[in-house]
């Protein structure tokens, strides 16, 4: 029997969106997010990542995109594991650069379901994804440029599926979190229809430590996009 009023919270975004950020914030919002938490430097306190649903969207992902379809050992993994998420009757969530992929697969197994969507401005998201790409692959810049295009390409297929499903949804944007950190979670609150007390404020509070030094770091970033003249002029012109 399905409780109507326990929710799956879907959080759907591309990747160096902020969604992280959006699952810490559910996550102190009392949102079950099982998070496999390891703390780093992009993410001190974690990335709010349940790595068992991660893994599994990976998998039927790659199904997807070889043969056409999930595979029914997708199927039959991803409803055994969702039925252990649901299985206390509580708010439950997860985030993933590829659910957008996998909605098909997720849907006809999760109960009550709301989707949060997070989006970035095109410039902030380059120079993010500049940062990390550039610490992986410094002799290879000339390849910036499509992984950039395949993540742009992403939002699209992310604005396409928010069309395509009657459920009820909520729509935020990173630059908005990080004005207003309060202000975007009590809107989430009440979208989820939860409460958005002191306690939960204060365990919010700590999510955007780190964020006002990563500004420093665009700087030199624009620089050194600069410095490498086959990909900055296609790149800069999203800047």
């Amino acid at each position: 029997m399905r409780h109507k009023k326990n929710k799956t919270i879907i959080i759907l975004g591309v990747a160096r969106s902020g969604t992280s950020l959006l699952a810490g914030i559910l996550h102190c919002l009392g949102i079950d997010m099982n998070p496999d938490n390891n703390p780093s430097i992009d993410y001190p306190f974690g990335s709010f990542e349940d790595r068992e649903m991660t893994n599994l969207t990976e998998s039927a992902k790659k199904s997807l995109h070889s043969c056409g379809e999930y595979s029914e050992g997708n199927k039959n993994d991803v409803q055994t594991l969702i039925k252990v998420r649901q299985k206390n009757n509580h708010n439950w969530g997860w985030k993933s650069a590829k659910n957008v992929y996998c909605m098909d697969l997720f849907i006809p197994y999760c109960q009550n379901i709301h989707i949060i969507t997070i989006h970035r401005d095109t410039s902030e998201l380059i120079l993010k994804e500049w940062c990390d790409y550039i610490e992986i692959n410094d002799d290879q810049f000339d390849e910036f440029t499509p992984h950039m295009k395949n993540i742009l390409a992403n939002e699209d297929l992310i604005n396409k599926e928010m069309n395509k499903r009657d459920v009820p949804q909520f729509s935020v944007m990173h630059s908005r979190i990080k004005n207003d950190i309060y202000g975007a979670a009590r809107s989430i609150a009440k979208f989820l229809s939860i409460s958005f007390g002191v306690k939960k404020q204060k365990l919010i509070k700590n999510l955007l430590v780190g964020e006002d030094d990563k500004e420093i770091v665009y700087d030199k970033v624009i620089k050194l996009m600069g410095e490498h003249d086959i990909t900055a002029p296609e790149t800069l012109k999203y800047l």
